[in-house]
């Protein structure tokens, strides 16, 4: 906030922020008539529009929601690489985090960003949690903050298959797992009937540009750098009380 006058808004959050200051019915009948808004679902828009009612739309203080947003996201990922390596991981990740490049700008720009990387973060401690105490508390919370992540961000979904890629090796065994999967899944859907339509026509229109040269190359760049960060995450989660780094490479460790 303290730096506003030297970072002006960018076009991103004028086009979020002008939509948001509509009616917050407005965005909603949009996406049950099949429309969309800003490439994804509707849920950190209408949290956008109860701030910007709370605030009288002071422009000062539209980027406050995202810059916690942010900070409860790291907060979230640190707690989850305590949980997986110890405390010199959660240190490290904290690290990393603070003085990552991007963090200052990606964490105070008004939209869905901050507020999909805290849901990624918090599911992922989450889950880290329902693994040590298998209780339908801890999969209830995991229930809601899934139907929340896939409320914000389309790419929610793939995040999810990879959780349940490890939720069924972890209990390929267990019958019950499978069942409280599928219906947990079965739920998921149901309640994403109301932004299907939208999705559908999002795809659409993607679909005609996905493989033009500038899409492809793109994809490759961020495909590049998302790995990088992956790489450098292991380490630091690897780097973890007395084992170290091959303690993540142990048969039953997973990351």
């Amino acid at each position: 906030m303290v730096t506003n006058p030297w970072f002006t808004a960018v076009d991103d959050e004028i086009a979020i922020v002008d939509v948001a200051a509509n009616p917050a019915w407005q965005t909603i009948k949009l996406f049950l008539s099949g429309g969309g808004q800003h490439e994804h679902p509707p849920l950190s828009d209408l949290i956008l529009h109860g701030w910007l009612w709370l605030t009288n739309g002071n422009s000062q203080w539209f980027r406050l929601p995202s810059v916690i947003f942010y900070l409860l996201g790291i907060w979230f990922l640190v707690q989850a690489a305590r949980r997986i390596g110890g405390n010199r991981a959660g240190y490290g990740t904290l690290v990393l985090l603070i003085f990552w490049p991007y963090g200052f700008h990606f964490g105070r720009l008004t939209g869905w960003y901050s507020f999909t990387f805290m849901l990624v973060s918090l599911l992922t401690l989450i889950y880290l949690r329902y693994l040590e105490d298998t209780s339908w508390k801890t999969w209830l919370w995991l229930g809601l903050c899934a139907l929340a992540l896939i409320y914000t961000n389309y790419f929610g979904w793939a995040m999810l298959s990879f959780l349940g890629l490890d939720y069924v090796t972890r209990f390929r065994r267990d019958a019950k797992k499978w069942m409280l999967l599928l219906s947990t899944l079965a739920v998921l859907l149901l309640a994403c009937v109301p932004i299907l339509p939208a999705f559908l026509t999002e795809a659409h229109a993607r679909a005609k540009t996905a493989f033009s040269p500038t899409v492809v190359a793109t994809g490759i760049y961020n495909f590049v750098l998302s790995l990088r960060q992956r790489i450098g995450g292991a380490v630091v989660l690897g780097v973890g009380d007395r084992g170290g780094f091959s303690d993540c490479l142990r048969p039953g460790v997973r990351l």
